[in-house]
């Protein structure tokens, strides 16, 4: 099931872009919307944004508040002097209405390709089932009292069955960096660093030792 988000405050573009999504996602959820909500209650794996909107926030404002949270995003727009604008974390592309339909659906299937291509890690929940969890959507991997607990962007709680790392390590790519002999992070997930404190996107703070500090300036993080 793919969660579907689509920012249009006019109908026809809204019926025409959820058609088009719903052929290339047969099993999805779509949600439609005529203003940016106040808070999302699902985080959708694409959202499709419109840059007029109703209400005071625009497809852009959106886009920098929740772009790296969503996997895919596209822009659906008229404002194509604002495309520059349109550039941020997992942004796919921008469409201009009134294209042929083959361009935004080709546009879907790149989304589509980035999103099967994402390693899935099955966790341990805090009631002990074993969930599906889209490793770019994770921000943390942390020892505690010899378990491993694992963090997502919406700031749940998870831990591997075996509570070792060694089951991280087939998922925990060129994304993620130790940043202190027990904890490591997923480098998209960042939200701000201050001297030695990193803030990640679901609000989790983490403190890197000057051990480590040192392969962060290699990767360019810092």
């Amino acid at each position: 099931m793919v969660n579907i988000l689509i920012l249009e405050d006019e109908l026809v573009f809204a019926r025409d872009v959820s058609r088009i999504a719903g052929e290339v996602f047969p099993e999805n959820r779509i949600c439609i919307l005529p203003s940016v909500p106040s808070a999302l209650e699902v985080i959708p794996d694409i959202a499709i944004l419109d840059i007029g909107l109703e209400g005071e926030k625009d497809g852009i404002q959106f886009m920098k508040e929740y772009g790296s949270r969503i996997p895919a995003i596209l822009f659906h727009s008229i404002y194509t002097h604002r495309m520059k604008d349109s550039f941020g974390p997992n942004v796919l592309g921008f469409v201009e209405k009134g294209e042929e339909e083959s361009v935004l659906r080709e546009k879907l299937l790149l989304a589509k390709q980035r999103l099967e291509s994402v390693p899935v890690a099955w966790l341990q929940d805090e009631q002990k089932r074993m969930v599906p969890i889209r490793t770019d959507l994770i921000c943390s991997c942390s020892r505690l009292n010899r378990v491993v607990w694992i963090t997502d962007v919406a700031g749940r709680s998870f831990r591997t069955k075996s509570g070792k790392f060694d089951e991280c390590k087939e998922w925990m790519d060129d994304h993620f960096i130790w940043i202190n002999q027990s904890e490591a992070i997923n480098l998209h997930q960042i939200r701000t660093i201050d001297k030695d404190q990193i803030v990640m996107n679901n609000g989790h703070f983490f403190y890197m030792s000057r051990r480590y500090r040192r392969k962060l300036e290699s990767r360019g993080v810092l």
